[in-house]
């Protein structure tokens, strides 16, 4: 038996570098969406003292499609509920 000779040895392959995990607040993705538990429809009103705002809370059945949210709505703007709605304010948009 030969004794071994010190060698060149095995060729190193250059390390890949390491993947980087996600950042920790990163959003994970959605297999579904959640089943929603209700409709929340803002409405303003104004006392004496100024505007109160309010949140009519309905069933988890008016969030079905945007349809029914839309007929909710509708209905509360029909029955002289104040609904308040996003309308944008200038060029630079945005604004209740």
């Amino acid at each position: 038996m030969q004794p071994m000779q010190p060698g060149p040895g095995p060729m190193m392959m250059p390390q890949q570098p390491a993947m980087m995990a996600p950042p920790v607040f990163a959003p994970q993705p959605m297999q579904a969406l959640p089943q929603a538990t209700g409709v929340a429809v803002q409405i303003e009103v104004e006392t004496p003292s100024g505007k109160a705002t309010a949140f009519l809370h309905y069933g988890p059945e008016w969030a079905s499609s945007s349809a029914a949210m839309k007929q909710l709505i509708g209905a509360l703007q029909m029955a002289g509920f104040p609904v308040k709605a996003w309308t944008p304010k200038g060029q630079r948009g945005g604004g209740w």
